[in-house]
């Protein structure tokens, strides 16, 4: 029996990154589709803005996958056990944290920080083009330094909050959820 189970774990464990590899190519295909688009067609403005989306996504992701490794499942649990609707949802988050975290924190995060690496050198070229040759190097350079520093600290800054309101961001999430999940009311 025991060598079943472990057979069936590293079945689990060989499924998960199939699929969260074939998860992260689909969901880089689509960011970067959209991303290229909008960029590609629009004024620096715009594409510092779809930026700012990317770095805040990235953000937001990182919380939640930080929130549900850090959270106690204690009080989820009396929640969801007086019927709280998004409560079991948060616990299937608690319980699956491990894949969750990958998602949120890997997968979303990696993504997002490839896109605005690509974006931003879509917005160096822009400016390169209507004249700022001469300045290539610091625009490059000052661009990719904001982007990074306002994702390193707003992560920074989500990490902590996750920590502090980690049941609150998780059963948030599990509300979210719920709105989907009928078996949680």
């Amino acid at each position: 029996m025991k060598i079943k189970e472990k057979h069936n774990k590293k079945n689990s464990g060989a499924r998960w990154t199939a699929t969260v590899t074939v998860l992260s190519f689909v969901l880089t295909v689509i960011f970067s589709f959209l991303a290229e688009s909008v960029t590609e067609a629009a004024s620096v403005v715009l594409s510092v803005l779809i930026i700012l989306v990317l770095i805040i996504i990235s953000i937001i992701a990182d919380i939640v996958g930080t929130a549900v490794t850090v959270c106690d499942a204690t009080p989820l649990a009396a929640m969801s056990s007086r019927k709280v609707r998004g409560a079991k949802s948060a616990l299937r988050l608690i319980h699956n944290s491990e894949k969750v975290a990958s998602v949120c924190c890997d997968v979303i995060g990696d993504i997002c920080g490839i896109v605005t690496g690509a974006a931003t050198t879509a917005i160096v070229y822009m400016i390169i083009s209507s004249g700022g040759e001469g300045a290539r190097l610091w625009i490059s350079i000052l661009l990719s330094a904001s982007v990074a520093c306002l994702t390193i600290g707003g992560k920074a800054f989500g990490k902590k909050l996750a920590h502090k309101k980690s049941k609150d961001i998780v059963y948030l999430i599990g509300r979210v959820f719920s709105i989907a999940d009928k078996s949680d009311k």
